[in-house]
């Protein structure tokens, strides 16, 4: 068994300790992937860490994959083009819940976002052409974080935060909905 994690960073990592006990069991191995190093997997590495795996183990056999959505497409596709049965593949999906909100202008750069009630502001600054740095979008990972300068928002849930951090402003766009006519939101 070969478990390969992607984590934005060593201290956000989940079940760290009890992947590194599985890993110094016979037959077992653990790899893991930090984006804040390397960016976002993509198609090729996933090729070479799962090529690495065959050779220190022998075939795939099967996948179990868990995690946002791009990232197990991504996953579920290499491991297809790599000839692994589609009936050997197992997936566990987990997404953000949808959020109410009110319909409101987002202020980001100077330029200004019509959100409609119901749209996270992600979508909503997507839309009009802002790149919103993302890896989860479930409000997990913290990459999307923003500050907000001015109004109120309502998270769905702010895993990705510390308490410190959600208590100096900072917001996850990606799970987060308008609570105020106006958000004026900063990089930094």
């Amino acid at each position: 068994m070969t478990v390969i994690g992607c984590d934005v960073s060593p201290e956000q990592a989940i079940g760290t300790e009890r992947l590194r006990q599985l890993s110094s069991m016979p037959r077992a191995s653990w790899v893991q992937v930090l984006e804040t190093t390397t960016g976002r997997l993509n198609s090729s590495e996933l090729h070479g860490l799962i090529q690495q795996a065959e050779a220190a183990r022998g075939p795939i056999l099967g996948a179990y994959l868990c995690g946002p959505t791009g990232l197990m497409e991504l996953a579920k596709e290499t491991l297809l083009e790599r000839g692994l049965p589609p009936q050997t593949i197992r997936q566990e999906f987990f997404s953000a819940s949808s959020g109410s909100g009110v319909n409101s202008v987002a202020w980001l750069d100077g330029r200004c976002t019509e959100v409609s009630a119901g749209v996270s502001l992600q979508e909503a600054l997507e839309q009009e052409g802002h790149m919103v740095e993302s890896s989860c979008r479930t409000g997990n990972c913290g990459t999307c974080r923003l500050r907000l300068l001015e109004g109120s928002v309502h998270h769905t849930q702010v895993e990705g935060l510390t308490v410190e951090e959600e208590a100096s402003g900072w917001i996850l766009p990606c799970v987060a909905y308008a609570q105020s006519s106006l958000v004026r939101l900063s990089w930094s």
